[in-house]
């Protein structure tokens, strides 16, 4: 293999230094420090979660937690305060701590139910 010759070595050098300032004037993202990819992670994991129909019940609002069966809007609303309170769930069956939800609700959304 030869030696690479200055003339080479210089249009390395330009390539290098072309593509560097793009990269600080933001004309193209760095890969590495892109957050793009970060932010598309995210709207696919909900969107997913979405598509699913299932329920976080650890980052649902009271709208959200309504749509699950037999879970009205003071239910959702107590949902909402009792995490707040207690902070996240670590099971669902957690849900049975929330006044007025008991084991044959949580087991009837057991499927729709994501944390």
């Amino acid at each position: 293999m030869k030696k690479p010759g200055k003339q080479e070595l210089l249009i390395a050098a330009a390539t290098l230094a072309v593509a560097a300032t793009l990269c600080v004037f933001k004309v193209i993202d760095s890969p590495r420090y892109s957050s793009r990819e970060s932010v598309s992670v995210t709207l696919t994991h909900r969107e997913a979660t979405a598509q699913s129909g299932k329920v976080n019940i650890n980052t649902a609002g009271v709208e959200e937690l309504s749509a699950l069966s037999g879970i009205g809007e003071a239910k959702a609303r107590a949902i909402v305060e009792y995490r707040e309170e207690n902070g996240y769930f670590r099971s669902a069956y957690e849900l049975e701590n929330v006044e007025g939800i008991g084991p044959a609700l949580i087991d009837a959304n057991i499927d729709r139910i994501t944390l």
